[in-house]
């Protein structure tokens, strides 16, 4: 079901959400009664039709009927979005009876104790210690704390790296260590998390590895250090420039500007240091890596484009809004049996948001989200809008959500983390929504998450983890 309406221009504003509801009020409240809508929903692990259940993992995934129920659900819905566009606050009538069940509490307990099973495989060990992590971030930490005196070397170490990640003393100082140690296999990921735990005290020792490096890999102006000793210098230049410390401004430009082969990843390094120098190195940066773009080859520039959208530069941003709408960008292909995929461009840009990006990108990707009918870019539309989490649009993005019984690019599983990552107090008003789900899963561990202000990795696991 689409919410039609005659102007396109207001999709997503209040008028838009609230145009035809009127007319559909005094019909609606019997129709919550009814309890005869059924619903049928594609499952995103295996995209076949189910009805109204509770997943493993404890994700409640309601369905829906075919399309002749149609203006039912239109009616059904209309209440619940009222509702929305007033805040979220007031209900659709009395909520439906339902059972709110607490899946990742055992799940973390099951989790506990496979991790801290010392004859357990490593293997099953490590993927135990991202479960527990997920289901219960609190009850982690201090198993974690355990397991950084653990005997297998790759649960100590994932341990420690976890710990860090929460910004925990112990594994902050293991990264530490490890960056200052040669022998070390993943200096690289300990300058990473040192350059996200925003304690300034780590800005000496990542400092330190960056004029190394400048030092000792470059012979007459080249680079001849290893790949290991490019990422290590890539990550601790980020990481010092998140870090904010006016002294060592001069380094980063430096180290960004002799960056080996003109690797455009350090360039995110200068969003974080406002200086004309930096605009300097990112325009021409920019320039060398505009060329005539392909789909499957990205050639408008936009790792550049994101550290100046980022320091304020107003051709930046509206070049960068552009082409998050795929405007000036290849036509994205339209696979026939598959899900579509934005040309390499455009995948870059919505890659790129952070939660630093929200106040410049967000209303481009929540408009990007609401176009019907739905195609390339919905889905990414819809992760991006997780990751940045502009909490001041969580109610309009729920009305956006229930504005339709089913969206065939995003799993209701999406929607829902989707939700949590901008707003866990709407959580409750989301669900009113599916009143045929009887059990609502509390959603204990991605709550944790995103209080800790760790909601992306619901998104992006840990790989590319740079903080924010």
């Amino acid at each position: 079901m689409v919410m039609a309406h005659d102007n396109p221009q207001e999709r997503g504003t209040d008028r838009h959400w609230r145009a035809p509801l009127d007319k559909l009020r005094a019909n609606t409240d019997p129709l919550w009664k009814a309890g005869r809508l059924r619903m049928r929903h594609l499952s995103p692990r295996t995209h076949r039709s189910r009805a109204v259940r509770v997943s493993d993992a404890g994700r409640a995934v309601p369905a829906f009927r075919p399309a002749a129920l149609a203006n039912l659900l239109a009616a059904a819905l209309a209440t619940s979005l009222l509702a929305v566009s007033a805040g979220c606050r007031a209900e659709p009538g009395p909520r439906p009876s339902r059972q709110v069940k607490d899946f990742d509490t055992p799940r973390a307990h099951r989790a506990r104790a496979r991790t801290l099973d010392a004859g357990a495989p490593s293997a099953s060990r490590l993927a135990s210690i991202a479960e527990l992590v997920d289901a219960d971030v609190e009850q982690a930490q201090p198993a974690l704390a355990q397991l950084v005196r653990d005997a297998d070397e790759p649960v100590r170490r994932s341990a420690a790296e976890w710990l860090a990640i929460l910004r925990d003393p112990v594994g902050l100082d293991v990264q530490a260590r490890c960056l200052q140690d040669s022998r070390c296999l993943r200096r690289h990921i300990a300058a990473r998390l040192l350059g996200a735990s925003e304690d300034p005290r780590y800005a000496p020792l990542l400092a330190q590895q960056v004029r190394r490096i400048l030092d000792t890999d470059y012979r007459d102006g080249v680079w001849n250090g290893s790949n290991e000793k490019r990422a290590l210098l890539l990550y601790a230049t980020i990481g010092l420039a998140r870090l904010g410390r006016a002294e060592d401004r001069n380094l980063i430009l430096d180290a960004v500007d002799r960056r080996p082969s003109d690797d455009p990843a350090f360039l995110e390094a200068l969003g974080y240091v406002d200086d004309a120098r930096s605009r300097e190195i990112l325009w021409r940066a920019h320039e060398k890596l505009q060329h005539t773009p392909s789909c499957e080859e990205a050639g408008l520039g936009v790792p550049a484009l994101l550290p100046l959208s980022r320091l304020g530069e107003p051709l930046a941003i509206q070049r960068l809004k552009d082409i998050l709408r795929g405007i000036g960008t290849p036509p994205d292909p339209a696979p026939a049996n598959a899900l579509p995929i934005p040309c390499a461009d455009r995948a870059q840009a919505f890659d790129g948001l952070r939660a630093q990006d929200a106040a410049r990108f967000a209303e481009t990707v929540f408009e990007i989200a609401a176009r019907e009918p739905e195609g390339t870019g919905t889905r990414e539309a819809w992760r991006a809008l997780a990751i940045m989490h502009p909490r001041e649009m969580g109610d309009r993005v729920l009305a956006l959500v229930i504005s339709k019984p089913h969206w065939q690019s995003v799993p209701h599983d999406v929607l829902c983390r989707v939700i949590l990552a901008i707003n866990p107090d709407l959580h409750d008003a989301f669900w009113d929504a599916y009143p045929n789900v009887a059990v609502v899963p509390l959603q204990r561990g991605y709550r944790s998450l995103v209080q800790r202000g760790l909601g992306r990795l619901m998104f992006t696991g840990t790989y590319y983890w740079t903080g924010d």
